[in-house]
This record gives C-alpha cells, sequence and structure tokens, in this order.
C-alpha cells in the first residue's frame, strides 16, 4: 500500500512504475484505492497506462488509454479500479500511473493497494468430445 498525498500543487500527481511488454497484446491493469474521510476533495482518481517505443519508457509515448476511476464523493470505503488495454504496435514498455488529480484549493490524500498491469491470459478452448464411433450394447 502507498499513501498519495498531494500538498504542494493544484497539479495532478501519480506514481508511476515502468512494465516490459510486447506491442499489440491486451492487457490488464488494476488497482485499489481509498479515500480516507478526512481528505479534501479530488477532482479525479484512476489509472493511466502510457505505451512506449523505447524499453525504458523515455522518449515520447505512442499512446495512452485511462482506467476506471472511482467516486469522490465515497470516503472509507476501499474502491477498486480494473480494466484492459490494448498495447500500442511497436511498444516495449508501458508506464503504470496511479493519479490523482485534486480538486481546485484542495490537498487531498488517496491510498493506493494492489496495483497490477500483466498480459491478459490467452483463451484455451475446451476440447468437444468426440465419439469413438464404436458403441458395444447388449
Amino acid at each position: 500500500a502507498a499513501r498519495h498525498e498531494d500538498t504542494t500543487s493544484n497539479r495532478k500527481k501519480w506514481f508511476r512504475q515502468n512494465v516490459p511488454v510486447v506491442g499489440g497484446l491486451e492487457y490488464e491493469l488494476g488497482a485499489w484505492a481509498y479515500l480516507p474521510s478526512t481528505s479534501d476533495s479530488a477532482d479525479a482518481v484512476f489509472m493511466r497506462v502510457a505505451w512506449y517505443p523505447g524499453s525504458d519508457c523515455n522518449g515520447s509515448q505512442n499512446g495512452t488509454a485511462d482506467i476506471g476511476g472511482i467516486d469522490a464523493s465515497v470516503r472509507k470505503t476501499w474502491q477498486q479500479l480494473s480494466g484492459s488495454a490494448v498495447a500500442a504496435n511497436e511498444t516495449k514498455c508501458a508506464q503504470l500511473r496511479l493519479i490523482l488529480d485534486p480538486a481546485s484549493g484542495q490537498d487531498p490524500i488517496v491510498y493506493w493497494d494492489d496495483a497490477f498491469l500483466g498480459a491478459q491470459a490467452a483463451s484455451t478452448d475446451t476440447p468437444t468430445a468426440t465419439p469413438s464411433g464404436f458403441c458395444d450394447y447388449q
């Protein structure tokens, strides 16, 4: 878990984690967020994934996807954010961002837990029973 607090400005703040990925594949991402009862207002608490062609997530990003968003009026309850996004072609690195966007003149606090970004499991077909063509009735 991590505490995310904005006490210095009214600009967006985020935690970030770089993850190696393969362009064109679908990825699942999620996290839990908690606003304590004492927190000031936030305009938004959400996740963003940014796709980069470089393996270290430096340089220009080649796309982003915003995921979820919590109900900023709900306090003292863990809220889940989850979704999926397809990595832009030529992507080698994804940057998962947990974003706090404070309301004007406010100093909100948000707690984050269990954030993840991972490749979506490939679907596997269930084999269909095939008749053997032989039945022995007596």
